[in-house]
């Protein structure tokens, strides 16, 4: 006959074991969650974390290679005498402010772009505010088809943007295919330049391909008014 004290004595033994391990390992899965979560959060409105995009986190900023990009800082404030404070020189780039605001409102008299690119394609631009420049965004290519019948793609996208108090224009896209969505643009003119301050768009957009979606633009002025040049909400061409 086998020995029964000896038998409760293994499976309680083994079942002592198990709960040991057991609390050794819930902690770690607790710790590794929380890592996982605020990893995630700390990628904004986007959802990224942990190294899912590269931050921009000097300025002014030169995008030179495909990817995504995005920023840490939630607030900006820098004034430009001339140039861009984000240019990107490359196609294939996603530009994701990540809900902050890039702030460009000049001490003086200034001519400067918030976000620029020329000349590439496949480009997005989305998630944040942009103010106090004279071109909050302006995302162009040349249109005409340059040693080729095959007309190109530029595939430009600029979304969920607040541009705010920018002197000439809100936005300007100019590419085909281009997709302008979900922006909220205001109080755009204001220019203290006199070959500049007659003029004011909330949008400039032109090529084939074109889609201008549920947008607000709101509050467009020239300073000072003047009757020969009006501010245009919206300017576009081949829709």
């Amino acid at each position: 006959m086998k020995d029964v004290k000896g038998l409760f004595q293994n499976s309680t033994t083994q079942s002592i074991t198990a709960r040991q391990t057991l609390r050794r390992a819930l902690p770690l899965a607790l710790v590794l969650a929380i890592l996982s979560l605020s990893a995630a959060l700390a990628g904004g409105p986007t959802g990224w974390g942990g190294g899912a995009c590269r931050e921009v986190t000097a300025f002014p900023a030169n995008l030179i290679d495909p990817g995504v990009y995005c920023l840490s800082f939630k607030y900006i404030d820098f004034p430009l005498a001339s140039g861009a404070l984000i240019t990107i020189s490359a196609s294939n780039v996603v530009f994701d402010l990540n809900g902050a605001t890039l702030d460009g409102t000049p001490k003086g008299s200034a001519f400067s772009w918030g976000i620029r690119s020329y000349g590439h394609s496949n480009i997005t631009v989305r998630n944040g505010t942009i103010r106090g420049f004279n071109y909050g965004i302006s995302l162009a290519a040349p249109l005409g088809y340059v040693n080729t019948t095959v007309r190109p793609s530029h595939s430009f996208s600029v979304e969920n943007v607040r541009l705010i108090e920018n002197r000439t224009a809100g936005i300007e896209v100019v590419g085909y295919d281009s997709v302008i969505r979900g922006n909220y643009i205001a109080h755009t003119g204001g220019s203290p330049d006199p070959r500049l301050s007659g003029h004011a768009w909330g949008m400039i957009a032109s090529g084939d391909g074109l889609r201008v979606i549920d947008n607000d633009v709101t509050h467009t002025h020239s300073t000072p008014p003047t009757a020969a040049v009006s501010p245009r909400g919206f300017s576009w061409a081949g829709v």
